[in-house]
C-alpha cells in the first residue's frame, strides 16, 4: 500500500488502499461512510451507531471550519509555497502548472459551499486543507493537490 504525506507537514493524507485516481492537479480517493468502530466491509450501521468517513477515520483527518475569505487566503499562500516546491524539483512545466491550478483553485472557490475541509493530524497552518466532496450519484470523494503530496520509502 502507499501512503501519501503532506509535504509541507508530514501529515498522512490519503492512500491507495482506496480507490484512486489523477483528475487534473488532484488525486480523488473514493470515500464512504461506515460504522464508527465497526466493518469496513460491511458499511452497515445500527441506528445507535455514530457514522464516519472511512477515509477520514483510516488517515486520521479532522474537520475543520473555514469561511470562504480565510480558505481564499489559505489557498493563495498554499498554492504559492506548492509553486515554490513545484519549481525546486523541476519536473514540470510552471506556465501548464500554473494555468491548471488557477483554472482548479477557481472552481473549488466557486463551489465553496459544495466542500467539507479536513487538515491532518499536526493541524499545521501551512500544509494542505483536505477537500470532501459529494458527486451527483451520491457518492462521496476525497480531493487532494498531487503536487503537494509524496510518498515514504
Amino acid at each position: 500500500m502507499i501512503v501519501y504525506y503532506d509535504i509541507f507537514s508530514g501529515d498522512e493524507m490519503v492512500s491507495d488502499g482506496f480507490p484512486l485516481k489523477e483528475t487534473g492537479p488532484f488525486l480523488e480517493v473514493e470515500c464512504q461512510m461506515i460504522p464508527d468502530g465497526g466493518s469496513m466491509a460491511t458499511g452497515q450501521a445500527d441506528e445507535m451507531q455514530t457514522v464516519v468517513n472511512d477515509v477520514v477515520r483510516a488517515h486520521r483527518l479532522e474537520q475543520t471550519t473555514l469561511h470562504k475569505k480565510e480558505y481564499v487566503t489559505h489557498l493563495r499562500t498554499y498554492v504559492k509555497s506548492l509553486e515554490k516546491a513545484v519549481q525546486e524539483r523541476g519536473d514540470q512545466d510552471m506556465q501548464e502548472w500554473n494555468a491548471a491550478m488557477t483554472k482548479a483553485t477557481k472552481e473549488i472557490v466557486d463551489s465553496f459551499e459544495d466542500w467539507e475541509f479536513y487538515v491532518g493530524e499536526s493541524n499545521d497552518p501551512n500544509a494542505m486543507v483536505v477537500l470532501l466532496g459529494m458527486r451527483e450519484d451520491d457518492t462521496s470523494f476525497i480531493r487532494v493537490f498531487k503536487d503537494g503530496l509524496k510518498t515514504k520509502a
